[in-house]
């Protein structure tokens, strides 16, 4: 039978007799391998709750499943979450994923930010869960860390996402959470999904299926069920291998193509318009051929902004 407890991981006092707190929701059973799942580093990206809630009511369904522990942490940034914000919304607004590993006896981020990496440290395997942000689309990523993807990478292709996207070992990632606990030696990815033509109902229980189905490639999960079809899955290895995209004008961008499309060089990816006259100010063409995984929806833009991502598939 699966054994539930939850741990306070961390607390921080705040003005206005305020906390911010994160727990640590734990599932085990049996001696198996332990695995995480990280949700709401970003405030405003919803769906890893939605996705803690879908394998919660599996587990409990499925009480005798389990043969190891899986550990939830939710929401780790609840004060971007108040004001449906990305950053952590005092002191300088900074970004809570370019804060690890974090210091204990640092900021009151940077504390945090030591106490939630230190809980997850030596685990199986670590899942950071994005997604669902405003005004983006994203096809199903996994992205992993370079120096550790040679060996990751063929025992995390039950995920089956759209694209594996490696990312080179700059310090910008290397201060992430999956970063981090990648350098630290704990294998780790990021799933990052959310499309507007799809329902969250759609998008959640196919990241839910995904990691069920590795956690049973993994021996985590025992049931009946089989682990999802690998099928041939496009791997992004270099910078170089993906095309961003950006405007030279600002205004409001709209695109005229569908997130998941493969796109073919100078074709229209979108219009910029004039926020004050509704005219039209620039025509976005593709610089390249290849697999439109992410772009902006209708949001305000500036020069330089990135619109879109697409990996280069040969023009």
């Amino acid at each position: 039978m699966i054994k539930r407890t939850h741990k306070t991981v961390s607390t921080i006092s705040l003005p206005v007799n305020e906390k911010w707190t994160i727990t640590r929701h734990r599932f085990s059973s049996g001696e198996g391998k332990r695995v995480c799942l990280v949700t709401g580093i970003h405030g405003n990206e919803l769906l890893g709750q939605y996705v803690f809630h879908l394998i919660t009511a599996y587990l409990e369904n499925h009480p005798d499943s389990l043969n190891g522990t899986i550990d939830f942490y939710p929401m780790v940034n609840p004060l971007g979450l108040d004001l449906s914000e990305r950053m952590i919304p005092f002191q300088t607004h900074l970004d809570m994923n370019r804060t690890f590993p974090g210091k204990e006896d640092g900021t009151p981020l940077e504390c945090t930010c030591s106490r939630l990496f230190q809980d997850m440290l030596h685990a199986d395997l670590v899942f950071d869960i994005h997604g669902r942000a405003l005004l983006h689309d994203e096809c199903y990523e996994v992205r992993l860390h370079a120096p550790t993807s040679s060996t990751l990478l063929p025992d995390i292709q039950s995920l089956s996402p759209d694209l594996f996207w490696i990312y080179p070992s700059l310090h910008t990632f290397e201060t992430t959470l999956s970063g981090s606990l990648c350098a630290a030696g704990t294998p780790s990815v990021i799933l990052d999904a959310g499309r507007s033509d799809e329902p969250l109902m759609v998008t959640g229980n196919r990241l839910k299926n995904s990691i069920l189905s590795q956690l049973r490639s993994m021996g985590i999960i025992n049931d009946d069920l089989s682990t999802v079809s690998t099928g041939d899955i496009p791997v992004i290895h270099s910078r170089e291998e993906v095309e961003r995209v950006s405007c030279s004008k600002p205004g409001i961008f709209v695109s005229h193509v569908t997130i998941g499309s493969h796109i073919r060089k100078g074709q229209t990816l979108g219009t910029i318009i004039s926020a004050t006259e509704a005219s039209p100010l620039e025509t976005i063409l593709s610089p390249c051929s290849g697999l439109l995984f992410s772009q902006r929806l209708y949001s305000t833009v500036y020069p330089g902004t990135m619109l879109s991502r697409i990996m280069k598939q040969g023009d």
